[in-house]
């Protein structure tokens, strides 16, 4: 893994850990593209990347391409939306297994990508606590943020 992509998602994890959150759930590309080098072909398809507070995020793609992203990227595992597939039916499927009972998941609300990502859709699905998250809270080098 690249110094300054490891940086970024240990300085991420480290936000989710000191707001006592157990996952991250990121939706913007630029903010995906920052944390992993991940870029896809098509910026208009659902993708969301779940960052655990320790361990390589988790990429749930709607895209032509999710195969390549472990290559290209740093990221643990690709799961693709298959076209005709509800994105918020497959995104809870995968974090069944990873969140538990009781589970703080932190989303980004702030990003260009949430309109695809409605996390009260999640809620009937899981038995996960939902909590406001951005990470443009955390520090960036000046001149370069992940928007």
């Amino acid at each position: 893994m690249r110094e300054d992509y490891a940086a970024r998602l240990s300085g991420l994890q480290q936000n989710l850990q000191d707001f006592a959150m157990d996952l991250g759930l990121i939706a913007d590309p630029e903010t995906i593209f920052w944390l992993t080098g991940y870029r896809p072909s098509e910026r208009d398809l659902f993708q969301a990347l779940i960052v655990p507070a320790d361990g390589l995020p988790i990429l749930v793609a709607e895209a032509a391409d999710p195969a390549p992203a472990p290559a290209t990227s740093r990221i643990a595992a690709v799961h693709p939306i298959v076209v005709g597939e509800d994105p918020v039916a497959v995104l809870a499927a995968v974090l069944d297994p990873i969140a538990k009972a009781g589970t703080v998941i932190g989303v980004e609300t702030g990003s260009r990508g949430v309109t695809r990502l409605d996390p009260c859709a999640l809620e009937p699905r899981g038995h996960w606590w939902f909590e406001d998250w951005h990470v443009a809270r955390l520090s960036y080098p000046r001149g370069v943020t992940p928007h």
